[in-house]
C-alpha cells in the first residue's frame, strides 16, 4: 500500500514538474514540529502525525521538504508544536520548539495558547526574539463540538492585547462548517483586528478553504483589512487562492508546508457541501485510482498555487514575494 512518509518516483516526478516555478528562496510560513510523546493523542497508524518518527524536528522538516522543492531553496520557516488534543503536554510541545529554534537566525516559532494559558508564563516566551506569536486551536475550547466553536472560545482576548503591544503574530485556524463565510467568524475577525491594529493576524490554510467555496464566498468580509494574511497549507484546490489574490493581491500571501501533513499520500478536495482528505486510511488508492499513482499533500498543494499564479498572470516577482517576501515581511516588519 502506497503511504505516507514516503517519497516515490512519481512525487520526484512531480517535484520535477514544479521546479521551474518555484523561486530560488524560499520560507516555509506554516510547519509543525513536536514529539510525538507530547501529543498523547491516541492515533493510530495510518496517520501522518505519528506514522513518522518519534521526533518531529527542524532538521527532518528540512529532509523532508526538500524533496519536495529542491536543495539549497529552503531559508528558514514559521514553526509550531501540534495541537491535535486537549490533553496533549502544551508546556513541553512549547519548549520543545524552543529547543528546537536555538541558535537558528532565520527561523521563527509561535506558542500553542489555550483558555488555560496564563498570561505571565506565555509572556516570558518572548524573551526570546526566535518566538513571535501565538497558536491558537479548536480541541481547547469549552464549546462542544469544539468544530463548531466560535474562535473566541479558543483564543483568549489577551492574547490579542498582547500581540498587539508586541506586533505578534496570531496563526488562526478558523472552525464551523461554513468558516470564513460563516457570520460569526466574520465578524469577529473584523472587530478584534480593527481593535487591535498591530496584531498581524494569519488565517491558515487559505482561510480553512478546504471547502473551496466557504473561501470564494466570504474572503470579501475581510475588505480592508490591512493587518490579515493568508497561508497555503493543506490547500490543494486553487480556488481558494484565486479568491485572496482578486481581494489581496500577492501581497498577503504566504507558502507554507503544513508539515508534516505535507508528507501525507492523498489530497483534501471540495466534494458537493463539504470536503474530505482522500489518503491511506480513506481510499484503496489501486481500486480507485484511474492510472497514474498518487502523489503528497505537499505537492497537490504547490500544484493549486501554481495553477492559480499562472491563471492570474502573477510576475516572476510576485511568485517571489509569496514564497518568500511576504513572510519576511509579516515576521520582521
Amino acid at each position: 500500500m502506497l503511504g505516507n512518509w514516503t517519497f516515490t518516483d512519481t512525487d520526484d516526478e512531480v517535484a520535477r514538474e514544479l521546479d521551474s516555478f518555484l523561486p530560488e528562496r524560499i520560507f516555509d510560513a506554516h510547519a509543525h514540529i513536536y514529539r510525538v510523546d507530547y501529543l498523547n493523542s491516541g492515533l493510530e497508524s495510518p496517520n501522518v502525525l505519528v506514522d513518522g518518527p518519534a521526533d518531529i524536528t527542524v532538521d527532518l522538516w528540512r529532509e523532508r521538504i526538500e524533496n519536495q522543492v529542491g536543495k539549497g531553496r529552503l531559508l528558514g520557516g514559521l514553526f509550531f508544536g501540534a495541537p491535535v488534543t486537549p490533553v496533549m503536554d502544551v508546556q513541553r510541545s512549547n519548549d520543545f520548539v524552543v529547543e528546537q529554534l536555538k541558535g537558528s537566525q532565520t527561523s521563527k516559532g509561535l506558542m500553542i495558547v489555550t483558555p488555560e494559558s496564563l498570561p505571565e508564563t506565555v509572556a516570558g516566551y518572548f524573551d526570546n526574539s526566535a518566538i513571535v506569536g501565538f497558536k491558537p486551536y479548536h480541541v481547547f475550547s469549552p464549546e462542544t463540538p469544539t468544530n463548531q466553536s466560535s474562535i473566541s472560545g479558543f483564543l483568549p482576548e489577551w492574547a490579542w492585547e498582547m500581540a498587539d503591544d508586541r506586533r505578534l503574530v496570531i496563526m488562526l485556524h478558523i472552525v464551523r462548517d461554513r468558516a470564513i463565510s460563516d457570520p460569526g467568524n466574520q465578524s469577529y475577525i473584523r472587530q478584534m483586528c480593527t481593535k487591535y491594529p498591530s496584531a498581524k493576524l494569519v488565517l491558515a490554510h487559505a482561510a480553512r478553504g478546504f471547502y473551496s467555496p466557504n473561501t470564494i464566498k466570504g474572503i470579501a468580509s475581510l475588505r480592508g483589512l490591512e493587518n490579515v494574511w493568508f497561508d497555503t497549507s493543506s490547500i490543494c484546490e486553487a480556488g481558494p487562492y484565486n479568491a485572496i489574490l482578486r481581494e489581496f493581491g500577492p501581497r498577503k500571501l504566504l507558502w507554507g508546508t503544513d508539515f508534516p501533513i505535507s508528507e501525507m499520500r492523498g489530497k483534501a478536495i471540495t466534494v458537493g457541501t463539504g470536503f474530505t482528505w482522500l489518503g491511506p486510511d480513506t481510499l484503496n488508492w489501486e481500486a480507485a485510482l484511474q492510472g497514474g499513482a498518487p502523489t503528497l499533500i505537499g505537492l497537490e498543494s504547490l500544484r493549486a498555487v501554481k495553477e492559480s499564479a499562472e491563471s492570474f498572470g502573477l510576475s516572476s516577482l510576485d511568485v517571489q514575494d509569496i514564497f518568500y517576501n511576504n513572510a519576511l515581511e509579516l515576521l520582521n516588519g
